[in-house]
């Protein structure tokens, strides 16, 4: 059965339709404003400096930023090897913007220098719901004068003002699991 040339169009349009958005879904784009408004937001919210390597990804993939280095006055806050950003695409198209995962792989930090960072922490805004859908560390450590925590998975899923988690840890050597 021969097809007509109606359909081979429509054949044709389809291959390219789908070959355009493969494409789309692997090319890096937005890496520079990503990199751009994410340092704005540390400096206007928490007067620090944030120092990344290379940032890469698209909205529709997520982005990763590469070697991330918080500082305040100069002073290592902590260190993640790798974090990854992935915006919740229907919420954008909303214009509530909100991320369905930021996840940071090798974060370093101790309670002390959190502290100083989160000390000049002006909480602001009606006590709504956070635009963040999961938030997860892995292969991650926090230590504390008491305690040295070797973080595997902690996950954070926020549903509206409703906060579940699950622990994957050593704190001191000892194994914390849990819901």
């Amino acid at each position: 059965m021969p097809i007509n040339r109606k359909t081979m169009y429509l054949i044709v349009a389809v291959i390219a339709i789908v070959g355009l958005g493969l494409t789309a879904l692997s090319i890096d784009f937005g890496g520079a404003i990503v990199r751009e408004q994410t340092e704005k937001a540390f400096q206007d919210n928490l007067k620090a400096d944030l120092d990344m390597g290379e940032v890469k990804g698209n909205p529709f993939r997520g982005y990763l930023l590469d070697q991330v280095k918080l500082l305040k006055e100069g002073e290592m806050i902590l260190t993640a090897d790798i974090i990854r950003v992935k915006p919740a695409i229907m919420s954008l198209l909303s214009g509530n913007p909100k991320l369905s995962l930021l996840e940071v792989e090798g974060f370093r930090s101790d309670i002390p220098s959190l502290n100083k960072l989160l000390g000049s922490l002006e909480l602001k805004g009606d006590g709504g719901e956070i635009p963040l859908e999961k938030l997860r560390f892995i292969n991650s450590a926090l230590s504390s004068t008491w305690a040295d925590a070797d973080i595997r998975d902690i996950t954070f899923t926020f549903r509206g003002k409703t906060i579940d988690s699950r622990l994957d840890l050593l704190l001191n050597g000892m194994p914390v699991n849990g819901s």
